[in-house]
C-alpha cells in the first residue's frame, strides 16, 4: 500500500503447477513497511484476497565526494576556501568528517590543513610550511555516520619565491 516503497510496476508473479511465486523489488534508497495485498480471480470471476506486511530494512549507503582541481600557491602563502561538495543518503553533509593526508609532510603537514562546513559545502584551508616549495598530493577521506568512506585527492604546487637577503650582525 506504500507505493513509494514498492511500486506496482516492481511487482510481478509467475505460476508453476498451481503455485504462485511473487517477485518484488523495493524502490532504490527507500526503507520501511508496506502492506501488500494480493487478489486472485478465477475464471468464474470469484476472488480470494490475502495480504502481508513487507519490511525493507535500511542499509548504510556510501557517501559521495566531489573532486578538487589542482591548486597552486606561492611559498609562504596559505590557501583558503577550497570548496568541496559531498552527499550521503543517511548523513547530513556537515555531520560527516574529513581527514587529510599529504605525500610531502615537510611541505604541507596534515596539522596545517583544516576545514569548515557551511550549507552543505566543505571549505578547506591549508598552509604550506614556511620557506618550503615543491609538490604534494593532498588526499581527502570523507566518513559518514556509518563509518563508510569516499576519497579524492588533488595536487598542490607551492612555487618558490625569491626571498630577500638577510644581513647578519657586523662585529
Amino acid at each position: 500500500s506504500d507505493i513509494s516503497l514498492v511500486s506496482v510496476d516492481n511487482i510481478s508473479y509467475t505460476c508453476d503447477s498451481g503455485i504462485f511465486y511473487i517477485s518484488l523489488t523495493p524502490t532504490t534508497d527507500q526503507f520501511g513497511n508496506s502492506f501488500i495485498s494480493i487478489t486472485l480471480t478465477d475464471a468464474g470471476n470469484l476472488t480470494a484476497l490475502t495480504s502481508f506486511e513487507l519490511t525493507v530494512n535500511s542499509v548504510n549507503d556510501s557517501p559521495e565526494i566531489g573532486s578538487i582541481a589542482n591548486q597552486t600557491t606561492d611559498e609562504d602563502i596559505a590557501i583558503h576556501s577550497i570548496s568541496l561538495t559531498a552527499t550521503d543518503i543517511e548523513t547530513a553533509v556537515c555531520s560527516m568528517d574529513l581527514t587529510f593526508g599529504s605525500s610531502d609532510i615537510s611541505l604541507v603537514s596534515v596539522d596545517n590543513i583544516s576545514y569548515t562546513c557551511d550549507s552543505g559545502i566543505f571549505y578547506i584551508s591549508l598552509t604550506p610550511t614556511t620557506d618550503q616549495y615543491g609538490n604534494s598530493s593532498i588526499s581527502i577521506t570523507l566518513t559518514d555516520a556509518g563509518s563508510l568512506t569516499a576519497a579524492t585527492s588533488f595536487e598542490l604546487t607551492v612555487n618558490s619565491i625569491n626571498d630577500s637577503p638577510v644581513i647578519g650582525s657586523i662585529a
